[in-house]
């Protein structure tokens, strides 16, 4: 799915994160996907640019330069030589709980308005399985626990006696 989306936005890398997981990606060395959650938690700056975005608008993250000094734009996309990052936000539950697209290109030109409007059109579809795979994990971490706590067994006691009561 990520190498047809890359191939619709000229995309040199790409990354479908969501906060608290490794990011799933295309075209992005494995250093810089196992690091980006811890940076993207620690960053707060960056973090906070990220959750900004309106959900389901693709937007430019410009390197501003409070952007530029962020461990994110210094460490992910600056080695890769980005000169458009552009994110798609999918999700947000607050400023910092979010997941979307994170798209690098080294093209100088930009995209042209049918590449925004296809990338916009599989905002739904894109949500609708981010949705599901959420509810799947829940599922799964609720059955998970579930089996990890130590079942209860009742055991009724019943007590009789021959004795005639006095």
């Amino acid at each position: 799915m990520l190498e047809g989306i890359g191939k619709i936005s000229d995309a040199d890398a790409l990354g479908m994160a969501t906060t608290g997981k490794a990011p799933r990606t295309f075209g992005v060395e494995l250093p810089l996907v196992d690091a980006y959650p811890r940076y993207h938690q620690e960053d707060t700056v960056w973090a906070t640019a990220m959750g900004a975005a309106p959900v389901g608008m693709l937007r430019e993250v410009r390197p501003r330069p409070a952007l530029a000094g962020t461990t994110v734009y210094q460490e992910c996309i600056r080695p890769q030589r980005w000169r458009q990052t552009l994110q798609l936000l999918l999700w947000q539950e607050d400023a910092r709980y979010c997941g979307g697209l994170l798209i690098g290109r080294r093209a100088a030109r930009n995209l042209d308005h049918r590449q925004v409007a296809c990338l916009e059109a599989l905002v739904p579809h894109l949500r609708r399985a981010l949705t599901i795979e959420r509810h799947c994990e829940r599922q799964q971490a609720e059955a998970s626990g579930a089996r990890s706590t130590p079942s209860r067994r009742y055991l009724a006691v019943s007590s009789s006696s021959t004795r005639a009561p006095r």
